[in-house]
């Protein structure tokens, strides 16, 4: 019997754990795996070199150690600063992008919240942005990039709007703050982050979308910021996240970031025509297909298209029957259905959502991959 071709074209749901990486973890899952907490000499090694990764993971992003916190995931370091922060203020209010992950928007539903409205292409629109920031306004949650249809946000842009808001506060007396929160686990591997020089806040990394270990993620707290923890315990992590550390798991996430910061340039100048031999080949196939997000602002590896009148589950399982991995959608929300929320925001009609499928590149897509892909696709929806 022969073996079925496997291709994974679902890289922004996860992605597989790079070979360093794992070689990163490996030893402390057994010799070294003493609780860091620990007051003899092989547990506080395993502490230093702990710290050593949190001083690489800073470097990367340009801050401080003090700054980096390791949290078991995203969702995780998500929940953490929303929670954090708004538990803080009386009768405060936080924005959030209409396109913002699950783990953004539901927990954000726990408090007096306004979702900030994107364009046809999934741009926050920043002008109605801004009208829609009240004196009690002390938190804005935006993606760096979306996990759906790729399109990247104008950070810097927002960060300008935040800033000027701050002055005017202070001119007033108006002593609440208001910070800005990226969840970057999307672009990382695409876009460097800076957060001082983008005038972000708080922002998150996870490792399971940079070819690291899944339930790992980087949080940024900039120096200087209350956050109220959201899991207590013994006070590891200065006290931001208590748990015994997950040694292996920051080994593990901090290499996988190092990668990514090294290959970043390359690997997005090699994915970019990856992704216009996939878009062309999809217009041949159906020429009244669209892709939807921005065009111009652009992950390079993602590609989210509606077609007409194709059941996307039904396209999926089809595809999968070949060995084709691709996604309707969010992984999260795959379960669920109720069109997504995101495409719902960018103006399409639920018949149109149902209609659509996202295919996601990664470090081991080839042209070779695209053309096969391209063939499957066309005898399944052309037989």
């Amino acid at each position: 019997m022969t073996k079925k071709k496997l291709l994974y074209l679902d890289y922004a749901s996860t992605t597989p754990q790079s070979d360093e990486s794992v070689a990163a973890m490996l030893p402390y899952l057994q010799q070294d795996f003493y609780n860091p907490s620990a007051l003899y000499l092989a547990a506080k090694n395993v502490k230093n070199k702990l710290e050593n990764y949190r001083s690489v993971a800073a470097d990367m992003l340009q801050v401080r150690p003090l700054e980096i916190y390791f949290t078991a995931g995203s969702t995780e370091a998500n929940n953490t600063v929303i929670h954090g922060i708004m538990s803080q203020y009386k009768d405060a209010h936080m924005i959030v992008s209409s396109i913002e992950h699950d783990s953004v928007i539901n927990t954000a539903s726990h408090y007096n919240n306004s979702l900030a409205t994107v364009d046809a292409s999934g741009l926050i629109v920043l002008t109605k942005l801004a009208t829609i920031i009240t004196d009690k306004t002390v938190l804005i949650s935006c993606m760096s990039a979306n996990n759906e249809i790729g399109t990247i946000q104008l950070i810097a842009d927002i960060a300008k709007i935040i800033s000027s808001i701050r002055k005017e506060r202070l001119r007033q007396g108006n002593t609440n703050p208001i910070y800005l929160h990226v969840d970057a686990s999307q672009s990382f591997n695409y876009l460097p982050l800076l957060p001082h020089a983008l005038g972000i806040d708080f922002a998150v990394v996870s490792g399971s979308k940079i070819y690291g270990p899944k339930q790992t993620a980087v949080l940024f707290v900039k120096n200087g910021i209350k956050l109220d923890p959201l899991i207590i315990g013994g006070g590891q992590e200065r006290g931001m996240r208590s748990g015994t550390e997950n040694a292996a798991g920051i080994a593990g996430l901090v290499t996988a970031m190092t990668e990514a910061d090294t290959m970043r340039a390359e690997e997005s100048k090699r994915l970019l025509p990856l992704s216009k031999q996939l878009i062309e080949g999809l217009k041949t196939i159906q020429p009244n297909c669209v892709v939807n997000g921005s065009l111009k602002h652009r992950l390079p590896n993602n590609v989210h298209v509606t077609f007409n009148k194709v059941d996307n589950e039904t396209l999926v399982m089809q595809l999968d029957e070949q060995g084709i991995m691709v996604a309707t959608g969010s992984a999260c929300g795959a379960s669920s259905d109720t069109p997504s929320h995101v495409l719902r925001a960018i103006g399409l009609a639920d018949e149109q959502a149902k209609s659509s499928i996202r295919i996601t590149m990664g470090r081991f897509t080839t042209t070779d991959n695209i053309d096969y892909f391209l063939t499957v696709l066309e005898g399944i929806l052309r037989p």
